[in-house]
């Protein structure tokens, strides 16, 4: 089940000022592994591609906190996601 978040534009102004809604599946905190990250967001995905569906997995993030890793993995012998 998807999850939400609700980021004001001006915290200060009246509250009719606008906000945005981000919707998202997971988030995964530092610690968390590769093997976790596969298994609930890479999984599925692989499964509906094999059934016929298109899907797109998105690494959204900070600078050095281990997108590529995720999606590339370290090494040819260690993939990652793709």
């Amino acid at each position: 089940a998807a999850s939400t978040i609700t980021v004001m534009s001006d915290p200060d102004q009246a509250p009719s000022t606008p906000c945005h809604v981000f919707t998202f599946d997971s988030v995964y905190g530092e610690d968390c592994e590769q093997r976790i990250v596969y298994e609930s967001s890479g999984r599925p995905l692989v499964r509906d591609v094999l059934h016929g569906f298109n899907a797109t997995m998105f690494a959204y993030g900070q600078t050095g906190t281990g997108k590529t890793y995720s999606m590339d993995g370290p090494s040819m012998a260690e993939r990652g996601i793709i």
